[in-house]
């Protein structure tokens, strides 16, 4: 006990001796100081953010409570809370095949099972050590095969690290951990649609650091191996991916620049794009300006100095040439623009500002698109309003 006051102490006086509070709005002159309080609460006592730290600790955590089922010299510890608090619900995947089933993945509270329809859930992730839910995908023709990518990609500051990606082959029963571990956030999983041990995983990488483990990668046996077909930079990272349907070399994504540092946010940048590949991924082209799609120097509210920050897709699954592309500034929403040509020109779909007037300053985190399945211009732009 002694032991454990005095850490107590000791990391209270370096807290003391660290914090150093910025200079208010009203302080004439004084330079400007990030304010340091959130950062000194995610990395005391060493100031060094660990990806790997949360995920440690549930691992701890698990082992402790099988330990204290078979060492009578521990005693049975029971958790006192709070106890797998969901968070935001990031995805809702159907089971194409048996309807019923569907499956919804919580930001920090794991994977739920529904087989009636969302009458009733029962968790089928818990078991696992990172709880923290990035994506769901299934594969189309075994839909009892399912892959979780961990850590939510939306990148606020309260976000918590991943683990890599996992798999089930019996409807979420048991998992495995497929790798990509050091990913810390994975936007979207997508499966190929005729070759479904081709996996595709669109990797968003740390929420508060530069970190190489960014980009698109591949799978061709299910997971067991990965490479990284695209990569950009160790600060921008891959937000969406789409596979044609029929023809599934075609594909496009999105990458968005981001990185929260102490002395804050850079949510936007140069590199926030859409790209597109007709050889299943092996090659990259940028769409851009060229194409119609917004200067990603360019800005809507002359009040902000900001590029282009996180971009949206969707694509109509009834007609895939038809895609929507939703953007934010790294704050607020940009744009919104629609092609109907699979991507080689766009226009502006929000010429009377509807979109933009029922958006705030959430773009940047809520900003995704959804297209009707058998509709190509019944769209959904998924954002937040005041």
């Amino acid at each position: 006990m002694r032991r454990w006051l005095s850490l107590i102490v000791l990391g209270m006086a370096v807290l003391a001796l660290t914090y150093r509070p910025g200079p208010t709005a009203g302080d004439a002159g004084a330079p400007r100081m990030p304010a340091e309080t959130a950062w000194i609460q995610r990395t005391a006592p060493y100031f060094q953010a660990d990806p790997s730290a949360y995920n440690e600790a549930l691992a701890a955590r698990k082992q402790l409570a099988i330990a204290s089922k078979t060492r009578d010299d521990i005693g049975m510890w029971q958790p006192a809370g709070p106890i797998n608090i969901g968070g935001r619900i990031v995805d809702i995947e159907f089971n194409p095949k048996r309807p019923e089933t569907v499956y919804l993945g919580a930001a920090t509270g794991g994977v739920f099972r529904s087989d009636d329809t969302g009458r009733t859930w029962a968790p089928v992730f818990d078991d696992q050590a990172v709880l923290n839910v990035g994506d769901i995908a299934l594969d189309p023709k075994h839909p009892d095969t399912l892959y979780v990518g961990t850590g939510e990609a939306n990148g606020g500051h309260n976000n918590f690290a991943g683990g890599g990606i996992y798999k089930s082959i019996n409807g979420g029963q048991t998992w495995g951990l497929l790798g990509l571990e050091a990913t810390t956030s994975i936007a979207r999983v997508a499966v190929h649609p005729e070759q479904t041990n081709t996996v595709f995983v669109a990797a968003m990488g740390s929420y508060f650091a530069p970190n190489p483990e960014r980009g698109l990668y591949r799978s061709d046996d299910g997971g067991q191996t990965w490479t990284k077909p695209f990569f950009i930079s160790d600060s921008t990272g891959v937000i969406d991916v789409l596979i044609h349907p029929t023809q599934p070399d075609t594909m496009w994504l999105a990458t968005w620049e981001r990185v929260r540092r102490v002395t804050g946010a850079r949510l936007y940048g140069v590199t926030s794009a859409i790209w597109r590949t007709y050889d299943g991924g092996t090659t990259w082209t940028q769409l851009d300006e060229t194409n119609g799609l917004p200067d990603p120097n360019g800005r809507y509210r002359p009040d902000l100095d900001r590029g282009l920050g996180r971009i949206g897709l969707a694509l109509s699954a009834s007609n895939p040439d038809v895609l929507y592309a939703s953007f934010s500034d790294g704050s607020f929403y940009h744009s919104f623009f629609r092609s109907n040509d699979g991507g080689d020109s766009w226009a502006d779909a929000d010429l009377r500002n509807e979109v933009r007037d029922g958006t705030t300053f959430f773009s940047w985190y809520f900003g995704q698109v959804r297209v009707d399945p058998t509709d190509p211009e019944h769209v959904f732009v998924l954002d937040y309003e005041v």
